[in-house]
């Protein structure tokens, strides 16, 4: 294999995928353009009608960060052709799927988040549940990106000023296109200047910070963004990342194209290696990319907030999930044509985050710029799409903290229901995970919670289809059925699969959050069939048939 077959081919059918599943996904849930949406509609603090190209920034940096890098590499484990089948198949399939039918159900909602969606569809147990593993994804994903975000910028103090610098002039970004009226065309290119000569001091002026400086202002950093207006800097800094991310990605592409390096990783290595046997392993391995629970964080949890009208939900997480594939398409082909196996199980996998800004600065010789300058360029790739996807997962675990209050007297009682505690909690929970529990433990833990509980956008399919009385055809057992029955299938086989693992290997942490899924999961499952028993038996009674 090489890059121009790997990547040309691989897009070609995800652009492809994207225009054929677009009808049959929004027959699902049909967008009416004409219906006004929660951001137009409250347009205050957390919610902020924004054009397209913004929303697709946001959600896109928010989904995008270091996972589909760190779930593709580490998929490499049985080769680079288990690994594509699973993310094009999923991604085009299951999660373009999933993240639709969530923003259609946040919009359709008043922007509720993706617990209190299922609240109202399955059932409130079902809808708590959920939203508690959901805050604790987002104190995941803050631990996971914070130490690796820490760890990069150590290793690349040329892209400490760059990085530190996008903030502010996100900042102004946001106040110029808000209050002073400037377009977004003009508002760009001026964002994009300043920060181009911020890179070019960056690379003459190297700054090293040590990891717990880095800590310490990534901490200040998500605090301040978790609770500030959403079009201050949220929006403004993923969007503006979004730009930095695609021209990253783009140019990575054409340097391996102009390159052509052959892969000196395998295309199979064998059903069983270190990480696991091929089934249940590489779908707890692989979920950015493919499909992913903790994206519901972000459709339903602030970029709904941000949509200006239904027309564009898919749109925009069609090509924002596909955005993902493409990264971690690039992530592989950049390490399979600089490592063999040997070395991607015993370098590679200590520093995913390290080895990447390497290999992309490798890459960049084959287009004339030397390996320190691409490593530069590779970091402030890699850094703007962590530190975007951290700031917003903490935003969203403060919502449902905040949303668990509404629901929960404990909760309220402790003042979760004000933003400023939320958020400290959140944070603070997210440092200690960070500082005391192994990396790759915290990843596993992530990687069982997102493929778990990908079952409640089907679930919420489900529901609503047996609640509206509408027949389940062949469309709607394909699109939805089929895929609940496999996630599901495979979600349980996972979680019992790697907690004999976690219980061989005396992994404390992963075990603890794998078993308290396990209960959680069962007892979703029992809601959303008692659920749909209690309609269909309403509609007998009712003497409605449930078959036209």
């Amino acid at each position: 294999m090489n890059p121009l077959l790997w990547l040309v081919g691989s897009y070609a059918i995800l652009i492809g995928g994207h225009y054929m599943a677009k009808r049959p996904i929004e027959a699902l849930w049909p967008p009416d353009p004409n219906r006004t949406t929660p951001a137009v509609e409250i347009n205050n603090r957390d919610f902020s009608p924004n054009p397209p190209a913004i929303v697709f920034g946001h959600y896109y940096m928010s989904i995008a960060g270091l996972s589909p890098v760190l779930s593709a590499i580490a998929g490499l484990y049985w080769g680079w052709l288990p690994a594509l089948i699973w993310m094009l198949v999923g991604v085009i399939i299951l999660g373009a799927t999933t993240e639709y039918i969530t923003m259609m159900g946040s919009l359709r909602n008043k922007g509720s988040s993706f617990g209190e969606i299922t609240t109202l569809a399955v059932g409130k147990a079902s809808g708590i549940y959920l939203t508690i593993m959901l805050w604790f994804l987002g104190v995941l994903v803050f631990s996971i990106f914070s130490v690796t975000m820490s760890r990069t910028l150590i290793a690349t103090p040329m892209a400490t000023i760059p990085t530190i610098a996008l903030t502010f002039i996100a900042v102004g970004f946001g106040h110029i296109r808000r209050n002073m009226g400037v377009s977004l065309l003009p508002a760009t290119l001026i964002a994009l200047a300043i920060w181009s000569v911020f890179i070019y001091i960056g690379i003459l002026y190297p700054v090293k910070f040590s990891f717990n400086t880095w800590m310490t202002i990534l901490v200040i950093y998500t605090l301040l963004t978790a609770y500030l207006p959403i079009w201050l800097i949220l929006a403004p800094r993923d969007y503006l990342n979004a730009g930095v991310l695609v021209a990253g990605l783009a140019i990575a592409t054409i340097a391996l194209i102009i390159g052509n390096p052959k892969f000196t990783m395998p295309m199979w290595v064998g059903w069983e290696t270190a990480r696991g046997a091929l089934y249940p392993a590489i779908f707890a391995t692989i979920t950015c990319g493919a499909i992913n629970c903790a994206h519901s964080l972000i459709t339903a949890g602030t970029a709904s907030r941000m949509v200006e009208n239904e027309k564009h939900a898919y749109p925009i997480v069609s090509a924002g999930t596909k955005g993902e594939t493409v990264m971690a398409l690039v992530a592989i082909a950049l390490i399979a044509s600089v490592h063999n196996y040997q070395a991607f199980t015993t370098e590679v996998v200590k520093n995913i985050g390290a080895a990447f800004s390497t290999a992309y600065g490798t890459a960049m010789g084959y287009i004339g710029l030397s390996p320190e300058v691409g490593a530069v360029l590779g970091a402030l790739t890699l850094s703007g799409f962590i530190i975007t996807t951290m700031d917003s997962y903490a935003r969203a675990g403060r919502y449902c903290l905040e949303e668990l209050a509404r629901s929960v007297p404990a909760f309220k009682a402790i003042k979760f229901d004000v933003p400023v505690v939320s958020t400290l909690v959140t944070v603070g929970v997210g440092v200690l995970i960070a500082l005391k529990t192994p990396f790759m433990q915290i990843w596993t833990a992530y990687a069982l919670l997102s493929l778990t509980f990908a079952v409640y956008p089907y679930s919420i399919a489900i529901v609503n289809r047996v609640k509206e009385g509408k027949p389940f055809n062949g469309h709607f057992i394909g699109w939805v059925v089929v895929p609940f029955a496999f996630m599901a299938t495979t979600g349980a086989v996972a979680l019992l699969y790697f907690i004999q693992r976690f219980i061989a290997n005396n992994q404390t942490i992963p075990l603890v959050v794998s078993s308290f899924l396990v209960v959680l999961f069962v007892l979703s499952l029992l809601q959303l069939y008692t659920r749909i028993k209690f309609l269909l038996d309403q509609r007998k009674t009712s003497g409605i048939s449930t078959s036209a």
